[in-house]
């Protein structure tokens, strides 16, 4: 549990973070400088909290970042992607790219297979509509985990 020193250290990290990734920044290729810290910020700003939530990072067709969302909140051990309000965030700023990412509250960032399923049927959905989905992120407080990489590393075993 956080004290009231600990939150305002925090806020002031999400602050710092979220300046370092103001609109505009590079979010994408995936060793872009952007992209870790907007991470970073979400990690800390979501990933101690003890229920999942799920959203979006919002790029254009360049990988620059054009908004940030939190779209879904749910319960200490999942959280839906509802599609329409994943479509209409990203239609709200248009969009052309996603990164989508979501909590796990216990701290451990492995996806489980109902987080595979779900990457999968959130790309096809937004494929239908031209918006790419370059990667899904587990966050926690203890890491990170990029559902892209693990799926390609599945492929090639």
């Amino acid at each position: 549990m956080r004290t009231k020193s600990d939150n305002a250290i925090v806020q002031t990290a999400i602050a710092i973070l979220k300046r370092e990734t103001a609109h505009g920044a590079q979010c994408w290729p995936r060793d872009a400088e952007g992209l870790q810290p907007m991470l970073d910020a979400l990690r800390l700003e979501y990933g101690a909290l003890d229920r999942e939530h799920s959203g979006a990072i919002f790029l254009d067709h360049r990988g620059k970042l054009l908004g940030c969302e939190c779209i879904a909140i749910g319960t200490s051990t999942s959280v839906p992607i509802y599609m329409r309000d994943l479509v209409r965030a990203a239609l709200g700023c248009n969009a052309t790219g996603a990164i989508l990412w979501h909590t796990h509250p216990g701290g451990d960032s492995t996806p489980s297979q109902e987080d595979l399923k779900a990457t999968v049927h959130a790309v096809d959905f937004l494929a239908a509509l031209e918006i790419t989905v370059h990667d899904h992120f587990v966050l926690s407080t203890n890491g990170c985990s990029s559902i892209r990489e693990i799926m390609e590393k599945g492929k090639k075993s």
